[in-house]
């Protein structure tokens, strides 16, 4: 076997008797042996083979006594437990090139061959021992796969919670690696050895917790099970382990109590002797009564047990036969932070919804329509694009801005970000000089068709003018104001995603089925995140799924002249960045009337019953001003879809879906930067679970 090795180390063994590879000189006064190997340590496959295809796994053992090679003799030994690898000694032929000028020196070189047997079990381990003549170790690991699944272990059970007066609570687990496990309880905190298991030798272990009588603390614990070894493979199931304190502790549930049932049910969180808040999806229930409940102590039903009565009350339900009071009024479901007051028995709550949001009174104003989904629902869309620019108090510069006729009606370029802005770039609303698009009557066309909006905007409710908001230094990037990539968020129906960036070619490598829909769900969660935004409450900005179903319902419609193939209702599609024919049953005809010189539309005869009216609202962008918006010869509709798409250190961007001079097809991507690309449209979807 030959090797070439090309390093400064090298080199100074093969020069020490002319240079020191230190200015100091250290290397002559270093006496320490060295042994290293080349190649380094490689995974065996479960047949036997190298990771690289070799039969065998052969390496240079070099030995240095300081700074200089040495003849000192050596041994290599494996553990006889690993009696299904050999190891010998070999010659191996290295070839050695100086890293300064290049010289080649071929040497040989003493060596060892690793054999190992085909692996039909699980993954396995060993260490090779190497041991110099005057007593010096070096240990290498070895791994080789097997046919064998890694070892895993699984459990139903996320959390174990104890009350204070303590019991017994069962764990319940599937592994396998049969009877190859074991278990332990750590504890970080201070108080120690609160738990004992016993064992049922069949998947389960009982828990048993001693009482508690602290009134202010809980105490935690970790409970692991252990399947596997290290010789094999390991795996570690965690599951957090609680005793609350000693007070009364109280769980919502309820039809309107986002339809938890008591098993699942919502733990309050104390404040004070008898107070309790938290913050939960509240919902009309199907017969309008909107119970919400509360049990104490425990997660299982409990009398006396109580209800939120609809006039702010708590009441007590003795028992199973006393009836409930009519419960909470719920105008709109959605996020509330609730509190409960047991010394007064009063409850209270307030919306939890995004700052300067359209309010209800707005929301009749907007046309919607219930489109299809392959799940045999409905999704409620607005049939409109929003146009609120906010209240009375919101300040000098609006949430959006209205639509601009023309093409690169000035922007910032690339010089720095602005530190003032500049009344030749904004509408006359937002203090600037431009001038809005308006119908024959001078009504202003957002007003009808809806304003457009910078991401920052449309996610936080702090307007700007549809202009993203100055970060400073050179570049127009920001950062996402959704979050960065690893956040944990939890959205308008009070569902917790972890943020991560989900670009266009992640997306084209499931398959074009409902098969691959569900994977692409499974795998990448936030193309389902139902982010409000500056939507009324209760509804929020369409996502990724809301879309997806969109091209769904369009398909269903079966439009003769432009059909949707049902295949382009998947997220892979989305991915590909082409939904062939679906834009032409979106459009509304009105594009005619401000874009005439536009070449000819593209427009389904079923547009008109599909209902969706997609105008040419254009965007803003932070360089180049208003494009591509009514009365442009190329009008084009972008619409913001709340999502990470690219996100690196040269780009931050989202997702967009689009449409341009009326050609038939919708396009999608990833790279709808949040600083550059400024304004864009926003569809309203009404929440759902």
């Amino acid at each position: 076997m030959k090797s070439r090795i090309k390093t400064a180390a090298t080199l100074c063994a093969l020069l020490i008797g002319t240079v020191s590879c230190y200015e100091d000189n250290t290397d002559y006064a270093d006496t320490q042996t060295r042994i290293s190997i080349y190649p380094a340590a490689e995974q065996f496959n479960a047949d036997g083979t190298t990771a690289s295809g070799n039969e065998s796994f052969v390496s240079a053992v070099t030995v240095n006594k300081g700074s200089a090679l040495s003849d000192m003799a050596w041994e290599a030994t494996l553990p006889q437990t690993a009696d299904w690898a050999t190891v010998r000694r070999t010659s191996v032929s290295s070839i050695f090139e100086e890293a300064i000028n290049g010289t080649i020196h071929d040497v040989a070189n003493e060596g060892f061959e690793i054999v190992v047997t085909p692996n039909t079990e699980y993954r396995r381990k060993f260490v090779l021992t190497i041991v110099a003549a005057d007593g010096t170790t070096a240990e290498y690991e070895f791994e080789q796969l097997g046919l064998k699944a890694d070892a895993s272990v699984t459990s139903e059970v996320e959390n174990v919670v104890f009350m204070a007066a303590g019991g017994q609570q069962s764990v319940t687990y599937s592994s396998n690696m049969g009877d190859v496990y074991s278990y332990e309880i750590t504890y970080p905190g201070t108080s120690t050895d609160w738990l004992s298991i016993d064992d049922n030798g069949v998947g389960e272990l009982i828990l048993t917790a001693s009482e508690w009588t602290d009134q202010e603390n809980s105490r935690s614990a970790v409970l692991s099970i252990i399947v596997g070894t290290e010789q094999t493979s390991r795996a570690v199931l965690e599951i957090p382990v609680t005793q609350n304190a000693a007070y009364d502790h109280y769980y919502m549930y309820g039809a309107s109590a986002d339809n938890l049932a008591i098993g699942e049910a919502y733990e309050l969180a104390r404040q004070v002797v008898g107070e309790y808040n938290g913050s939960l999806y509240f919902m009309r229930s199907a017969d309008g009564k909107n119970p919400v409940l509360l049990n104490k102590d425990s997660r299982t039903l409990t009398y006396p047990c109580y209800a939120l009565s609809q006039e702010g009350k708590i009441v007590e339900i003795a028992t199973a036969e006393t009836a409930l009071p009519a419960g909470p009024e719920i105008d709109v479901d959605g996020m509330r932070k609730i509190q409960v007051n047991f010394n007064d028995m009063t409850w209270s709550w307030e919306r939890i919804a995004t700052p300067n949001c359209m309010p209800d009174s707005e929301v009749s104003a907007y046309p919607t329509k219930k489109y299809v989904t392959r799940d045999g629902g409905t999704k409620t869309w607005m049939t409109v694009s929003l146009h609120w620019a906010g209240d009375a108090t919101i300040g000098r510069y609006k949430l959006g801005s209205g639509l601009v006729s023309g093409h690169q009606t000035g922007g910032y370029g690339n010089e720095a970000p602005y530190s003032s802005r500049n009344p030749a770039y904004d509408t006359v609303e937002n203090g600037g000089e431009i001038v809005e698009a308006t119908d024959n009557s001078g009504k202003p066309l957002a007003e009808t068709y809806g304003r457009l909006y910078s991401s920052y905007e449309a996610i936080t409710g702090y307007a700007n003018g549809a202009l993203n908001a100055c970060q400073g230094g050179s570049s127009v990037m920001i950062d996402s104001p959704l979050g960065e990539p690893g956040t944990t968020i939890t959205d308008a129906v009070g569902d917790s995603y972890v943020l991560e960036s989900v670009t266009s070619a992640i997306l084209a490598t499931y398959p074009t089925t409902t098969a691959g829909d569900e994977q692409v769900e499974a795998e990448h969660p936030n193309v389902k995140m139902q982010i409000q935004g500056i939507c009324p409450y209760g509804w929020h900005i369409a996502n990724m799924q809301d879309w997806r179903d969109l091209v769904y319902a369009a398909s269903a419609a079966g439009a003769a002249d432009y059909p949707v193939d049902a295949a382009t209702a998947t997220y892979a599609a989305f991915g590909n960045g082409t939904l062939t024919n679906f834009a032409a049953l979106l459009f509304t005809s009105d594009w005619n009337i401000y874009n005439p010189s536009c070449p000819a539309e593209k427009i389904s005869a079923a547009a008109a019953t599909f209902g969706f009216n997609m105008f040419s609202q254009g965007w803003r962008l932070y360089k180049t001003g208003y494009d591509y918006g009514p009365g442009d010869n190329d009008p084009r509709m972008y619409a913001f879809i709340p999502m990470i798409g690219q996100y690196t250190a040269s780009k931050k961007a989202a997702w967009r879906i689009w449409n341009q001079s009326r050609e038939a097809n919708m396009r999608t991507n990833d790279g709808f930067d949040f600083g550059n690309g400024c304004g864009g449209t926003i569809r309203c979807v009404k929440n759902y679970k």
